[in-house]
């Protein structure tokens, strides 16, 4: 089992906006502040989607910490504000269409072929 709440992406996707932040430090610290405008592009946690934004406020729900204790987030790009990550999701499927003809993201970014899968 994985510990930790998130994994992240060595090569993290940002979108021209949340290309300011630096470090996950840097993350880390804006999320305890107002993140409501940061979102999180992930691997998805079930095989019928590529892609997953959720808002950072999303981690601050009451007994999200727990569940991602045992099924935690992989990271592999931020966005500041919806559009940003709609477009950053866009940019990413492109990608790594155009360079496999296929859309497996897990297997392309080699990341997180690991984690959990709820079927």
């Amino acid at each position: 089992m994985n510990h930790g709440i998130l994994r992240w992406y060595k090569k993290l996707y940002k979108g021209p906006e949340a290309s300011r932040i630096k470090t996950r430090f840097h993350l880390r610290f804006l999320s305890k502040g107002k993140a409501d405008n940061l979102y999180l592009i992930t691997l998805p946690n079930n095989d019928k989607t590529l892609l997953d934004i959720s808002p950072m406020s999303y981690l601050r729900q009451k007994g999200m910490r727990h569940y991602l204790k045992s099924y935690p987030l992989y990271v592999v790009g931020i966005a500041k504000g919806r559009d940003e990550a709609f477009e950053l999701v866009r940019t990413i499927v492109d990608e790594v269409y155009s360079k496999t003809q296929a859309f497996d993201i897990p297997a392309y970014l080699d990341f997180g072929k690991d984690r959990e899968v709820a079927q």
